[in-house]
């Protein structure tokens, strides 16, 4: 289905820490620079792209797709990169709200994968975690004596921390809603042939496994309940709560 290149070449990156004080080392460098919003149709192409026989077209595909990733690690607000493969795994129930007319089942398996390895880069720390970090460096920027210019760099870099902070939460809030449901939503699986069901079934299944990881119970003390509730109603309602 993929070419031998692709998974390869698409580096799942170390399991997240979202800290922004993992090491000295890191904490000197400069983050890159955010990439382009992720939106439904960029990303789908990156996808479709990556597959490409061409290196020209999948090189820079594949680089696109990791920046989105790591966007979690270093704390960009690019958009909803997860939530946005959500939408692609099931384009048929969010097909009027993304404009998205069809989508192959190679892509919708990739986007699959891509999700699964994503979700310990955005749910590896706790939102409290985050939101003391926040405070600390708050309380670090009142104490410290600058200039002007620093101030406005240091109120910025608050505000991008807020944002980030707002969307990630949002985030994982559509995620926990929604997964359970597209795990035993029929519809998500009508035009999927046999094979590419069950690898698909199996990503989102260990995507979820990932998250109860890291959120249950303490994040996510509901996930049985949930589980249960979605199971016995055959996962009626499908289709991504849009952000």
């Amino acid at each position: 289905m993929f070419p031998p290149s692709t998974f390869p070449t698409i580096s799942l990156g170390s399991p997240a820490n979202l800290s922004s004080t993992t090491s000295k080392s890191s904490s000197q460098q400069s983050p890159p620079p955010p990439p382009p919003a992720a939106t439904v149709n960029s990303v789908l192409t990156a996808i479709q792209n990556s597959s490409s026989p061409l290196h020209h077209i999948r090189h820079p595909s594949e680089q696109l797709l990791q920046q989105w990733s790591d966007s979690y690690l270093h704390h960009h607000t690019s958009g909803h990169y997860l939530t946005t493969l959500l939408y692609i795994i099931d384009w048929e129930s969010n097909a009027a709200s993304t404009g998205v007319t069809e989508v192959e089942e190679s892509s919708r398996l990739m986007a699959a994968i891509l999700f699964k390895n994503c979700i310990p880069k955005a749910f590896s720390v706790p939102i409290d975690t985050l939101l003391e970090e926040q405070q600390q460096q708050q309380l670090t920027a009142a104490a410290a004596v600058s200039s002007h210019d620093d101030n406005v760099t240091i109120a910025q870099q608050q505000q991008q921390q807020r944002t980030f902070i707002e969307q990630l939460t949002q985030e994982r809030t559509i995620i926990r809603q929604t997964l359970p449901k597209l795990l035993f939503f029929r519809g998500v699986r009508r035009t999927t042939s046999n094979n590419n069901d069950a690898t698909l079934m199996l990503q989102l299944q260990l995507a979820l496994s990932n998250i109860a990881l890291f959120d249950f119970p303490v994040g996510w003390p509901s996930l049985l309940e949930e589980l249960m509730h979605v199971v016995k109603n055959g996962g009626s309602g499908g289709g991504v709560i849009r952000v």
